[in-house]
């Protein structure tokens, strides 16, 4: 149909916006409020109720609790670490200041010191904490194995979570043999879940990491093993503390569907 002057030019189409109530998240206030008087903070929080931490902000303001700055959180984090932490801290600093690469005995300390204050979370490790908390999975996030820290620890499995594409390249590809085989040798088993583009966290991921931790504490295999684990099982990396050489290398390859001309993942 041709229009040839604008009073033929149909009026626009009428479109109702209808507002719909954000779903308000219920907490136990009391108890949050304790906890956050207590020193806890907002992320310590978030994770431990399930929430955003815009939802704990929430929940402090709507009862009146004035929220605390970077600096009185710095202040109170300091004033709660342990005479061994604030050893640890002040030895980390000596070595960032002289140059002095840390003993054993330090690193050990340092690790155990990260998994005391929570700190080098990643935004994917605690999507897979709070997934885990609500399948009733226990853990400890940044567990101290020696001088190394894992992810995510369910005794007697180390979890690693593996964000994007970095780690299968340069200093963190070359140093990850020897420190699975200190954490094997620690006795302790080891699945990575990388997470990508291509293989996202998801729910079944999650139900794929309850059911081996869980496997595990019912029949724990007779030497320690690694696994490498992409889309909740589909492809896997595995190996043993027997192995020669430990490869975290992805067992599948990019490849064109000659069916398609499409682009796909193939098995190696």
């Amino acid at each position: 149909m041709c229009y040839n002057s604008l009073s033929h030019i149909p009026p626009p189409l009428s479109l109702e916006i209808v507002d719909k109530p954000m779903k308000r998240i219920s907490l136990d206030a009391d108890d949050l409020i304790r906890k956050y008087l207590a020193g806890q903070p907002e992320n310590a929080l978030a994770l431990e109720f399930g929430v955003s931490r815009n939802v704990i902000r929430r929940h402090l303001l709507e009862n009146d609790i004035t929220p605390r700055g970077l600096s009185e959180s710095q202040f109170l984090r300091a004033a709660q670490r342990t005479a061994a932490e604030r050893k640890a801290n002040a030895a980390a600093a000596h070595i960032a200041a002289t140059g002095r690469e840390k003993t054993f005995a330090e690193r050990c300390l340092t690790a155990q010191t990260r998994q005391a204050n929570g700190v080098h979370i990643s935004h994917h490790e605690r999507t897979l904490a709070a997934m885990l908390t609500a399948r009733g999975l226990d853990f400890i996030q940044q567990q101290a194995i020696g001088p190394y820290n894992c992810d995510l620890a369910a005794h007697p499995v180390a979890v690693e979570v593996f964000g994007g594409h970095w780690h299968w390249n340069g200093d963190h590809l070359r140093s990850t043999p020897k420190r699975f085989d200190y954490i094997l040798n620690a006795g302790w088993h080891i699945l990575v879940i990388p997470v990508t583009v291509s293989s996202p966290l998801t729910p079944a991921v999650a139900d794929y990491v309850t059911s081996v931790i869980e496997e595990t504490r019912r029949n724990p295999p007779p030497r320690c093993e690694y696994r490498v684990v992409w889309r909740a099982g589909e492809f896997v990396t595995a190996g043993s503390l027997d192995d020669d050489d430990i490869s975290i290398e992805p067992p599948f390859a990019s490849g064109r569907d000659p069916a398609t001309g499409q682009y796909t993942t193939i098995s190696r």
